[in-house]
């Protein structure tokens, strides 16, 4: 699982330095990114001494990375991808969505399209107004499988599969995660979790 520097671990015990835990029976600590340091210009001794590492209290395993909504960090796709994404989004989900993603009433036989950008963008279960979406969002992959299924909503499926992704790389750029340079596919989107908290999607 993928960790951005301003993450967070929801940890059973307590944190390796409680100064950064919030009190209560389940801490909440700054987490350690699970990338090399140079990776974001992480060289700076300051830097460093504040990303620290929180593990359950076992003290085997590092604990999921969660934020409110979505989380955030470095995610599995290439700047290319989010690039082509964009023009995509722009061409073919920006009409029913709106170019900023906050989405839009009455776009689709009277259906409203939900916001695909921002702190509500894309959450675990579906909003009580979707009537196309069943499943969950736990992970990259299960976005696409929704989308490239569904999407868009005149015309599902017409797509070709490297538009879906280029648009879910896009997506995830705009919801404030950063490229890893990973290329955004069936393997490492199904790595790429967005709700830890958040039950596995029914195939």
């Amino acid at each position: 699982m993928r960790c951005g520097v301003s993450s967070l671990c929801r940890v059973e015990g307590g944190c390796d330095q409680g100064k950064h835990s919030r009190p209560g029976p389940v801490r909440w600590c700054l987490a350690r990114p699970l990338w090399p340091a140079n990776t974001f210009h992480m060289d700076k001794p300051y830097l460093r001494s504040h990303a620290v590492l929180c593990r359950v209290a076992a003290g085997l395993t590092v604990a999921g990375c969660v934020a409110l909504g979505l989380a955030r960090g470095a995610a599995a796709f290439t700047r290319a991808q989010a690039l082509d994404g964009a023009r995509v989004y722009d061409e073919e989900c920006a009409h029913c969505h709106e170019a900023d993603g906050e989405g839009k009433d009455n776009t689709f036989n009277g259906l409203r399209s939900p916001e695909v950008m921002g702190p509500t963008a894309l959450p675990c279960k579906p909003r009580a107004f979707q009537q196309l979406r069943h499943q969950t969002f736990r992970t990259a992959r299960d976005v696409y499988a929704f989308v490239s299924t569904t999407m868009p909503a005149d015309r599902p499926g017409r797509l070709a599969p490297e538009a879906y992704w280029d648009v879910l790389a896009y997506l995830l750029k705009k919801n404030d995660h950063v490229p890893d340079d990973t290329l955004l596919n069936d393997a490492s989107s199904a790595q790429t979790v967005l709700h830890p908290d958040c039950p596995p999607a029914r195939e």
